[in-house]
């Protein structure tokens, strides 16, 4: 059931029947959120040369919660119009891409908490592979 505000007595239009324009403006700021913490996250990881105790504490849960809620908007329907904006496709089921770039992103998350610095980074480089065929790609 999609939620409608109220506006003088009338309800709104329900989001995802949004403008184009809105959209985009969405998916703008998605990608100023979620992508500055997992770059900062990485570069960090990749200057210490290795997995160290404080990275793990401080930087790995929002870098790797924001690597799910990233690849979460990589929904090839989603993707294919150009619009990442999760508020405005919140109802859709999550599809093949998507999952998988999740399930990269937990990989990641249960590698670096093990301290594994060469698969870690594996497997960061395997979810910005997967990354590139979509309109989600990271430049580091």
């Amino acid at each position: 059931m999609a939620l409608r505000a109220q506006t003088r007595g009338r309800a709104s239009a329900p989001c995802c029947r949004r403008r184009r324009g809105a959209a985009l403006a969405g998916a703008a700021a998605s990608r100023g959120k979620f992508v500055p913490l997992i770059r900062e996250g990485y570069k960090a990881l990749v200057a210490a040369g290795k997995v160290e105790d404080a990275w793990v504490e401080d930087k790995l849960p929002k870098m790797a919660k924001s690597m799910e809620m990233w690849a979460g908007l990589m929904r090839t329907d989603v993707a294919s119009i150009g619009a990442v904006d999760q508020m405005a496709f919140n109802n859709l089921m999550p599809d093949k891409t998507s999952k998988r770039l999740v399930q990269e992103a937990k990989d990641f998350k249960k590698l670096a908490k093990s301290r594994d610095y060469d698969g870690a980074v594996k497997a960061f480089k395997t979810y910005l592979d997967d990354l590139a065929t979509t309109p989600g790609k990271i430049d580091l």
